[in-house]
């Protein structure tokens, strides 16, 4: 009995693309509130007028940039099995 071969057409249900729309609302949301956080932090500072330089204020906003490595990802690659159904290719021998 031949083998069934797997056609380009049919690989995409083993593989495909996993979107999550929440989860890429709320990194846009982080990523947004993040942004305006730190512009305004350094427009403040520069209308000031001391002579704190902006990188003086880079270290606190490093870290706390660094902690959007910690937001969930918004896309995942899900495999699935790479066969139908599972199959023996091994024959147990007793002499």
């Amino acid at each position: 009995m031949a083998k069934k071969q797997v056609s380009l057409g049919n690989e995409a249900r083993y593989v495909k693309l996993l979107y999550y729309p929440k989860r890429r609302m709320f990194t846009l949301t982080v990523c947004s509130i993040l942004t305006i956080l730190f512009s305004s932090w350094l427009w403040a500072n520069l209308q000031q007028k001391t002579d704190v330089h902006w990188f003086v204020l880079s270290l606190p906003m490093i870290f706390l940039g660094l902690l959007t490595n910690f937001l969930p990802p918004d896309e995942e690659w899900s495999y699935g099995p790479w066969q139908d159904s599972s199959q023996k290719n091994e024959r147990n021998i007793y002499e």
